[in-house]
């Protein structure tokens, strides 16, 4: 089982209600399409606030739905994903064994829009 936890400094985020195994499925959430918007409509807040929620897939970006959007950042993530555009899903398995109440953290890559901040709390490199 999956719960949500507030967390300091983060946010929302999800945890192990037990025990997950290292190639568990973890979650799999739908993710809705929208096409990725043009240079021009930037600046509008609400947008920009949603682009922090999102994967780009192909042209489009996908927002996923439930708990596929509540994952934080983590550079050593314990949950990688797959995105099958095909049925509008993305997949959430678990690359490392994550016993009960850790943090479940993928990793969104190398263009961060937020300071990086490792579960020690202090700042990347």
């Amino acid at each position: 089982s999956l719960t949500i936890k507030s967390i300091p400094g983060k946010g929302r985020g999800v945890f192990a209600g037990q025990h997950i195994s290292s190639g568990e499925l973890v979650n799999i959430s739908p993710i809705l399409l929208f096409p990725t918007p043009s240079s021009d409509e930037s600046g509008n807040a609400e947008r920009d606030i949603l682009s922090h929620y999102t994967y780009t897939i192909g042209l489009n970006q996908g927002l996923a739905l439930g708990l596929g959007s509540m994952f934080n950042h983590a550079r050593r993530n314990n949950v990688g994903f797959t995105i099958d555009k095909a049925n509008q899903v993305i997949r959430y398995v678990a690359i490392s064994d994550i016993p009960v109440g850790a943090e479940l953290c993928i990793n969104y890559g190398r263009n961060l829009w937020f300071e990086d901040v490792d579960s020690t709390g202090t700042l990347s490199s």
